[in-house]
């Protein structure tokens, strides 16, 4: 099958399981989705007129539109989409590519424009991998059979606490990596 499928590529032919967005395949015959092909061209223009991924996204579900799942977007959705080399006609696989099919949504100067600019390293808005909570990773799990592991303390990590006629309250927490067991902070 992995033959197969390097030989259709080396042919020219686009090969698809799930249907990228802006392309519909009938048989082996790929045709482009101009609705679709219209709002990959859009916020490529918009992107490489400085606006965010996330404003982008902000735009497209609030407007309704959808992933081709029918789900809404998200910024790493988009980013797949707009970089995929298919809208420049490219035919891919495995990495490798195997030149032009002449199906393509995006001419080739703005597909290189656009891959300098989403591979550009200043875009790059990763969370810092600092500390950010007091002993977080300096304290260690008191369980017994536990291995002394270390505890991290996670915003997304609350402790709902209930106790009779008080409403549920949520505390920070620090959390054991290996039995997932944890700690109220304060």
């Amino acid at each position: 099958m992995v033959a197969a499928n390097r030989q259709r590529a080396q042919q020219g032919d686009m090969i698809f399981t799930r249907r990228p967005y802006g392309f519909t395949r009938t048989g082996r015959k790929v045709r482009i989705v101009q609705p679709e092909a219209a709002e990959i061209r859009s916020a490529v223009k918009k992107l490489l007129r400085g606006a965010t991924l996330q404003s982008l996204v902000d735009d497209l579900n609030a407007r309704g539109s959808t992933t081709t799942i029918g789900g809404p977007w998200s910024v790493t959705s988009l980013r797949r989409v707009l970089g995929n080399p298919r809208n420049a006609g490219r035919v891919t696989y495995n990495g490798e590519d195997f030149g032009s099919n002449g199906l393509a949504i995006l001419d080739a100067d703005t597909a290189d424009r656009l891959a300098a600019l989403l591979h550009d390293p200043r875009r790059l808005s990763a969370p810092s991998n600092q500390v950010k909570y007091l002993l977080s990773g300096l304290v260690r799990c008191g369980r017994q059979g536990c291995n002394d592991s270390a505890m991290f303390s996670k915003g997304a990590h609350l402790v709902e606490t209930e106790k009779a006629g008080r409403p549920r309250t949520g505390a920070m927490a620090y959390r054991c990596l290996n039995c997932h067991g944890t700690r109220r902070q304060d």
